[in-house]
């Protein structure tokens, strides 16, 4: 018997979906189906792979860090306590602070100038309600500044810049270092200046 040959024109596609070669062959029909069968196996086989990896990310990706709060639970993704310190060349902006959470209050430390030159200074902390405490954790969102990160030009000194470090302390114990501009770390001195003022 004699086999009637068909001309199997099949395109391969990369992983794109673009179709990158077209080949030619003479074959069977039966040759001809079980290849359109093999590349649409093939496609099904890459969609289930696709949503399984999709499906994977979206229950391992990335999350945004959250814990609830609530009696007996610590939120070890905020800070406890943070320490602000800049040495300025102007000696009236040179100041440090530290405001950490105690059992009923938050406690406010450090040293700074207001604008004639007075200096005061509370080793002992400073009583800072919580309610006025949580309005300052919201005001300056301390927690989502980005980490530092090692200067680039860490050989390039310049004199005359202020220096300024950020250090929030979490629950764990765990310390950050974060980036702070200027103008905030400005902002946060006039925010706590006059707790200094009026102790």
């Amino acid at each position: 018997m004699i086999e009637e040959v068909k001309t199997c024109i099949s395109a391969r596609t990369d992983f794109f979906g673009k179709y990158t070669m077209l080949e030619r062959s003479d074959a069977s029909s039966a040759d001809c189906s079980e290849r359109k069968n093999n590349a649409m196996m093939k496609r099904k086989r890459m969609a289930v792979l696709a949503l399984c990896m999709a499906f994977l990310l979206t229950l391992f990706g990335c999350r945004e860090k959250h814990i609830l709060d609530g009696p007996g639970m610590i939120n070890t993704l905020t800070w406890e306590s943070f320490e602000l310190s800049r040495s300025d060349s102007n000696y009236q902006y040179n100041f440090w602070f530290e405001l950490k959470s105690d059992s009923n209050c938050y406690l406010l430390t450090g040293e700074c100038s207001d604008i004639d030159g007075n200096r005061y200074e509370s080793f002992d902390g400073i009583k800072v309600p919580n309610i006025e405490a949580e309005e300052l954790r919201k005001t300056f969102a301390l927690d989502e500044l980005s980490d530092k990160t090692e200067d680039v030009d860490s050989d390039l000194l310049l004199l005359d810049a202020p220096s300024i470090t950020l250090t929030l302390t979490y629950a764990d114990g765990s310390q950050k270092q974060k980036s702070i501009g200027g103008d905030t770390s400005m902002e946060i001195y006039e925010a706590l200046l006059p707790y200094f003022i009026n102790n």
